[in-house]
């Protein structure tokens, strides 16, 4: 596992439009999503009290975008591929009667399916209004540049429910993204670790992936407050993504093997939301906005990230 330079936190998904009043929902700045939230005017009739309002906690900036109030669902799992290429991709009702016809195969080789209500599959032409900046997506794309750019139609295949067993979820959509891109040439795009790969590369890590290692990636940044690390990906999963935040620039590489030890401990589900002990330590909020993860966070303070065990420890 390596570390990824990563210093744009943003979201991607599904978008929101109001259609009856013209306050705005949300702005685009480069990948990120920043939703705006109207005191007043915009949400209905004035508010006739005037007494002071609380604000509610903000929530995940991709979790608003695609049902809020799957933010307060506890244990849910989400998983979220795109497929950027041409007008093949442009008949929803065609893919998603191969959705249905994929499913059918699936649960004929004995594989536990998810409910057909629990997967979704959106095709949209891409233009300006798609809440990501393709050129910023596109420029960690590697050999998945070219495909991305030239794209004009992006289909997302989402999976959001309950997570079941033996992680299933991750390889029902896997199975399928697979399935689409048989006889073409697309880009695939990871949007929960904002990994981009071409069509046969993606072909060749559904296939060797059975442990499902490369579903989280951990990332590196550099804050007021020293190094953080960061994963991304354990929403697939049902977990919440991890933090450490602010450790001493000249302690980050002793650091970063332990959050990989972390990283294990929490994939076998020895940890889950705030609040929980990890070693002997609660568990914190993380520092980061909320756009820079899926659907949760938590943070793990450096002193219990010192008292992990080296990488590969159990």
């Amino acid at each position: 596992m390596t570390i990824a330079a990563d210093t744009q936190d943003s979201n991607h998904g599904y978008w929101v439009r109001n259609s009856r009043t013209k306050c705005p929902l949300m702005t685009l700045t480069g990948m990120g999503v920043v939703l705006v939230w109207l005191s007043m005017g915009c949400a209905g009739s004035p508010r006739q009290s005037q007494s002071p309002i609380k604000e509610p906690a903000p929530l995940p900036a991709l979790t608003q975008l695609i049902e809020s109030r799957m933010a307060a669902q506890a244990q849910k799992a989400l998983v979220t591929m795109a497929l950027f290429g041409g007008s093949e991709l442009d008949d929803e009702d065609r893919l998603k009667r191969r959705l249905g016809q994929f499913t059918a195969r699936y649960r004929a080789r004995g594989k536990a399916v998810p409910k057909l209500t629990e997967i979704s599959v959106v095709t949209r032409p891409i233009e300006a209004s798609l809440p990501f900046d393709l050129n910023s997506l596109a420029s960690q794309a590697g050999d998945a540049k070219k495909m991305l750019v030239s794209a004009t139609q992006v289909v997302f295949v989402r999976f959001k429910g309950s997570p079941l067993p033996h992680n299933e979820q991750i390889h029902f959509v896997l199975s399928f993204v697979d399935s689409l891109t048989e006889g073409s040439n697309q880009a695939v795009v990871d949007f929960s670790t904002r990994r981009a790969y071409t069509q046969s590369a993606f072909n060749d890590w559904v296939a060797r992936d059975k442990q499902l290692a490369d579903q989280v990636t951990p990332g590196i940044e550099q804050s007021a407050d020293g190094v953080t690390f960061f994963t991304r990906g354990f929403a697939k999963f049902g977990h919440p993504d991890l933090e450490v935040y602010g450790i001493p620039p000249k302690m980050a590489r002793q650091h970063f093997p332990r959050f990989q030890a972390a990283i294990d401990a929490h994939r076998n589900g020895s940890f889950k939301k705030v609040g929980d002990t990890f070693r002997g330590t609660k568990l914190a909020a993380c520092k980061r906005d909320g756009a820079s993860y899926e659907l949760n966070c938590v943070r793990l303070p450096v002193k219990a990230d010192s008292a992990t065990p080296k990488s590969g420890a159990q």
